[in-house]
């Protein structure tokens, strides 16, 4: 994307405050097409260590991007938490895809959510992401995915 520049300006990393983030493989590759690399992805999202510090509220890995909603701790800046999550999540996918090489784009999206509202819109569009894709019927038959409020 010639334009990654302008998804960092005006940028802030706010302990405390809660964003939607969204990652999206290079060339919008399905890297996690494959139960075992969507998997592998998943291991690493459930990793509260890999989290740097903040609070994963609800995630879904999808063939060619994921979605968290995160909320910031004291830890790692936004920028170097989405980094460090990728680099968890490109090389749990390339190990288990037999594959190596990039598997992100350089930039990511942010967005902070304001009122409890906007969190419920945010967790209820991702784990409806599968669904809107038609990769499932119902939210519940898609496995790649976690939220604070619906655990399985």
């Amino acid at each position: 994307m010639p334009r990654h520049h302008a998804l960092r300006r005006g940028r802030r990393s706010i302990p405390g405050q809660t964003y939607l983030l969204t990652s999206v493989c290079l060339n919008r590759a399905p890297h996690f097409a494959t139960f075992e690399a969507a998997s592998a992805v998943c291991r690493v999202f459930a990793d509260r260590v890999a989290w740097a510090g903040s609070t994963p509220l609800a995630w879904v890995v999808m063939p060619d991007h994921w979605h968290a909603l995160v909320e910031m701790g004291n830890g790692a800046p936004l920028h170097v938490l989405v980094r460090g999550i990728n680099s968890h999540a490109a090389r749990a996918a390339n190990a288990a895809r037999g594959t190596s090489g990039q598997v992100f784009c350089g930039a990511f999206h942010d967005r902070a959510l304001r009122t409890e509202a906007d969190i419920r819109r945010c967790v209820r569009y991702i784990i409806q992401n599968p669904v809107c894709a038609g990769l499932a019927r119902s939210f519940r038959e898609y496995p790649f995915w976690d939220a604070a409020w619906l655990r399985r």
